[in-house]
């Protein structure tokens, strides 16, 4: 099956995910495919329904650990789905275009409202799956609609209305038969674009400064349990911050990061670490910690079984 805009095959097998992943870790994908258009995208879902194979979609990156094992069926890469427009105060964008990158296009075409998620990592479809947010904003109170397929290759667009996007989730978390093709987002006009741009490039110098992203991560780790209640803080009073499990480690300076340092740690490492953490946060302070990464491929009872301790 070949594309239609390059001579390279749509469908590709036995494609490492590593690199394809903010962690830089995991295994293989069986078949994967990066679909230039709507079309290709279709072509590559009818791949996988000839074949019977399930389908994993990977934007970015973030908020995913893949499986050392990797990945059965087909994985849609989705970054080469990135065109914008602007329509009035709609921001529309397909769902590989990177946040960070809609963000400047948002203030070049005199809109505001994304840029204190300046300097997140990742796409904009994986944004608004896992409804990304910080300091009391999140994007899902920025969407208008989002339009999606179904694996049957069908086109379905969700109008958003308030309440449809709780902290941090959306209806499409946990879904495995939907794919974030466009997003609508209603921003704000703006003739203060020069301050729009300093708000975002504060936003992501803080992040720099706090060491966010310097090394291999997939961002927070952990659901706060409330908007009063902190997962990193948690965390660090139950004195996890700099610790270590094989190649993984609790960030020294944000103890809701974890990292993959040295670029040794395996995706095991990183969610033994994680495991070993939630349960000492439950039994020392009552809280039960969600994770806010995505397990991804084929995982094991034995590659969920606890053993080492962090150092």
């Amino acid at each position: 099956m070949n594309s239609q805009q390059t001579d390279e095959p749509l469908i590709e097998r036995n494609v490492p995910l590593a690199e394809h992943t903010t962690f830089k870790c995991g295994g293989a994908a069986d078949y994967a495919a990066t679909p230039h258009s709507l079309q290709e995208l279709r072509d590559a879902l009818a791949f996988a329904r000839m074949n019977e194979l399930p389908v994993t979609v990977l934007g970015g990156g973030s908020n995913v650990l893949v499986s050392d094992r990797g990945v059965r069926g087909l994985v849609l890469f989705t970054r080469k789905l990135s065109s914008c427009h602007v329509r009035g105060e709609l921001l529309c964008a397909r769902c590989g275009l990177s946040l960070d990158k809609a963000i400047n296009i948002s203030i070049e075409h005199g809109l505001t409202g994304m840029e204190l998620l300046g300097g997140i990592p990742g796409s904009v479809g994986g944004a608004v799956a896992g409804n990304t947010g910080v300091a009391g904003m999140q994007i899902g109170d920025l969407l208008e609609y989002v339009d999606y397929l179904t694996f049957d290759g069908a086109a379905h667009r969700l109008e958003v209305f308030p309440d449809m996007f709780p902290y941090r989730s959306s209806p499409f978390t946990g879904k495995n038969d939907r794919i974030i093709f466009e997003i609508g987002f209603r921003l704000a006009p703006t003739n203060q674009s020069s301050e729009a741009r300093l708000r975002k490039e504060a936003a992501r110098t803080r992040r720099k400064q706090a060491g966010q992203y310097d090394v291999p991560s997939a961002g927070c780790m952990f659901k706060n349990p409330s908007p009063a209640v902190s997962a990193g803080k948690l965390i660090d009073e139950c004195d996890f911050k700099g610790k270590r499990l094989g190649g993984a480690r609790v960030s020294p300076s944000h103890a809701n990061f974890f990292l993959n340092p040295d670029h040794t740690a395996t995706s095991r490492d990183i969610w033994m670490l994680s495991e070993q953490i939630r349960r000492a946060v439950l039994e020392k302070t009552g809280f039960a910690l969600e994770r806010e990464l995505r397990l991804i491929g084929e995982w094991r009872d034995e590659d969920l079984r606890l053993d080492g301790n962090p150092s």
